[in-house]
């Protein structure tokens, strides 16, 4: 009998335990609506992490303790942070600004941000939670140069930060304005839009880009050539591919070899490559026989063409790989780190991740290894902030 009694005690005990785990796993975190977090758990698309993230600072001080599902980089003085199923922001202090309560929610961008109900319609709330511009979008980007691309019925069209319809959705397709320009498609092809929503170039081109120095790059008849701001052909179409100018120079494929031209559609250089784009700094990265490196508009060489990749200058420093490791080149073309580590990224507020086999840690401008976290993962530094996850 006594036997019996202990085991009865010890189900009743294992039950209570399990009970009391699933309470746990289901607790409404703090601030959060009840109905919210019961309807996030029935209709989310995330499962909670084993791993948790927070953020560090650039000394590699955790800041804001790990604890998040998910997060995104600081925007604004705000991050968007997830916490099951339930998106939502803090501050650089880890309060809770606009406390979780969103299927979806995206970065701040001028003033505003883009979220999602549980019903998928999108709308944009204000950094104090408000929300400003009603749920309502099939689909909608951040908002840039005051105007969001909105999306009806397959179709898009220009949104005010006020709510109020800038253009019909006309658009089989429509880009963010950039330097006062967006690239819009019609089924007449593809042109390009003021901020006045007059067209600068009547949409007349199988493809446009954005001005770039002064010229704008198109496509007609299945050839890239090039435009000035008044429409006016400054060279005529004629290449299999193209990219902008850059400086007053721009790589041009013909015969399925890239070269660099001049304004005048001149070649600048007599030698040919079988990739090439614009590495910043004055310089242009190519490929030849399988091996990168970077030339000078002249046609010299500004590196060696003995990299297995390379990585275009981003403040001041490029990746490159050799012998299957990574390491950095700076503005001289110099080698500032050897090839130690597994994998490198760009620089980015003067720190730039760099894999070794026991992490990844940042390296600074002069090529060292300066912040090394301990951690699963981290991402690049945003408004002076990282986010890390912890095991």
């Amino acid at each position: 009998m006594v036997l019996k009694l202990k085991k009865i005690l010890h189900l009743v005990l294992v039950v209570g335990l399990l009970i009391g785990f699933a309470s746990c796993e289901n607790e409404v975190p703090k601030n959060v609506d009840p109905h919210l977090w019961e309807k996030s758990l029935e209709e989310g698309d995330y499962e909670e992490s084993d791993f948790k993230w927070g953020y560090i600072n650039k000394s590699g001080r955790e800041v804001i303790k790990a604890k998040y599902d998910d997060c995104r980089d600081f925007s604004e003085g705000l991050a968007v942070v997830r916490l099951n199923n339930l998106w939502g922001f803090i501050d650089k202090k880890g309060k809770e600004i606009i406390p979780p309560q969103f299927k979806g929610a995206w970065s701040f961008h001028e003033g505003l941000a883009k979220v999602q109900n549980f019903e998928n319609q999108y709308g944009f709330v204000d950094n104090k939670g408000n929300v400003t511009i009603p749920y309502q979008f099939e689909s909608v980007s951040d908002f840039s140069e005051e105007f969001a691309v909105y999306e009806k019925e397959g179709r898009k069209g220009y949104l005010k930060k006020n709510g109020e319809k800038a253009t019909a959705p006309d658009f089989l397709s429509a880009s963010k304005f950039e330097n006062g320009f967006a690239v819009v498609k019609t089924a007449e092809g593809s042109g390009l839009l003021k901020s006045d929503f007059r067209f600068l170039m009547e949409p007349a081109f199988q493809k446009i880009s954005q001005p770039s120095d002064g010229l704008i790059r198109v496509k007609k008849e299945d050839k890239y050539g090039y435009i000035d701001m008044k429409g006016s052909v400054v060279i005529p179409p004629q290449y299999e591919s193209a990219t902008d100018f850059k400086k007053n120079y721009a790589g041009v494929m013909k015969d399925g070899f890239w070269s660099l031209i001049n304004k005048s559609g001149s070649s600048a250089i007599s030698e040919k490559y079988t990739y090439l784009v614009y590495g910043n700094e004055g310089v242009w990265m190519v490929e030849k026989e399988g091996k990168f490196g970077f030339i000078r508009p002249d046609g010299t060489n500004f590196t060696s063409i003995s990299y297995e990749q390379l990585f275009t200058f981003k403040e001041g420093l490029a990746g490159y790989q050799k012998q299957g490791l990574w390491g950095f080149l700076d503005t001289n073309g110099k080698e500032v780190t050897k090839p130690v580590f597994g994998l490198v990224w760009d620089m980015k507020e003067g720190l730039a991740r760099a894999a070794l086999y026991e992490g990844i840690g940042f390296v600074n401008k002069n090529g060292k290894l300066s912040v090394f976290p301990e951690s699963k993962d981290v991402r690049d530094f945003s408004e002076g902030m990282a986010r890390i996850q912890q095991y």
